[in-house]
Parts: C-alpha cells; structure tokens; sequence
C-alpha cells in the first residue's frame, strides 16, 4: 500500500482492522505495535480477547494466531494492555501489560475462561492466574496507573516541524519496558 500522500487516519484504520495495532510503544531500540483495551466500571483485571462472532468475521484470536505462527511477517501487536477505568473521565483503577504472544499461548493453552456477550464470546486471562503460569505481566494500580501529569516544559526555540509521531494515549512516555 502506498504511503505517501495518506491520511493518517486511513493508516490507522488499516493497522486496527487488519493487524489489530491501536498504538505504538516508541523506544530508543526500536518500536513495537500495542493493543489496547479499556474497560469502565468494574476492575476485572483481566485481558479479554474476542474468539467468536456470530458474524462470522475473523476475531482478534485468530488473527494474531494466524500473525503469531504462519511466519510470513504478517504484522500484530508485540504487547497488549487492558485498562481498567471507575468512569469514562477516570480514575483508571488497573493496567495490565503483557506480550502478546503470552496471551495468545496462555489461550492456546486452554489456560483462560470463556464469556459471551452480546454478539461475541471473549477469552478471559486473569492476569493473576497468567503470572501464576508463568507468564510475565506487567500490572499498574491504583495511582500508579494514572501518574499526575509532568510539569510544563521551559520554551524551546523554534525548529524545524518534525513528523507526527502516534503514541498511545495510555503511554507514560517512560521507555523502560521490562519485556
């Protein structure tokens, strides 16, 4: 697909759709696409991948599945994260960070729980229940997931405008990723 002369928008949604990237996590070594998930109301502390549809339309499982093990470089997301927020305006309560790859194998595994909602049935992965399995996961709470925003930068003099560069809102900017 040529790149050039296209809205940022249409990228976006091709990432989403077709490769399941909401964001990116931009590091001095390199950079790696993000899922993400937020959920408002209750703490689960879960991640939740979509299995089914009555649609019939590919869900997240199987196409990071597919990406993960057809070794054709198909691109999906290196981490997934799923938030936890008390209301659409915060406070975020919980963030779960994982590779996604883990999640997918702890599915595979038969390791998670099934739920149905609405039009779809969902894996369910306690993050607790992965790290007891094993897996590395990253969990934030409480005030630690929300960190006060930093204080306003001293002016910095013009320069030239650098391209845009798409982090994810859930990034605090930190590049110290432990996986």
């Amino acid at each position: 697909m040529r790149m050039e002369g296209r809205p940022d928008t249409q990228l976006a949604k091709e990432l989403d759709m077709r490769a399941g990237i909401d964001g990116w996590h931009l590091h001095s070594d390199g950079m790696r696409g993000i899922a993400s998930r937020v959920q408002i109301g209750h703490d689960w502390r879960t991640f939740t991948i979509r299995m089914s549809r009555e649609s019939g339309v590919a869900t997240e499982y199987e196409k990071r599945q597919r990406s993960l093990a057809d070794g054709r470089g198909w691109i999906c997301p290196a981490v997934t994260i799923q938030a936890y927020a008390a209301t659409e305006d915060g406070p975020v309560l919980s963030v779960g960070i994982a590779r996604t790859a883990d999640v997918i194998a702890y599915i595979a595994a038969g390791l998670h729980t099934l739920n149905r909602v609405a039009d779809a049935i969902f894996a369910v992965c306690p993050w607790g229940a992965m790290r007891n399995a094993g897996y590395h996961v990253k969990i934030v709470t409480g005030e630690q997931a929300a960190p006060a925003p930093p204080p306003p930068a001293a002016p910095v003099p013009a320069v030239a405008p650098q391209p845009p560069r798409f982090v994810h809102p859930l990034s605090t900017g930190n590049d110290e990723m432990p996986f």
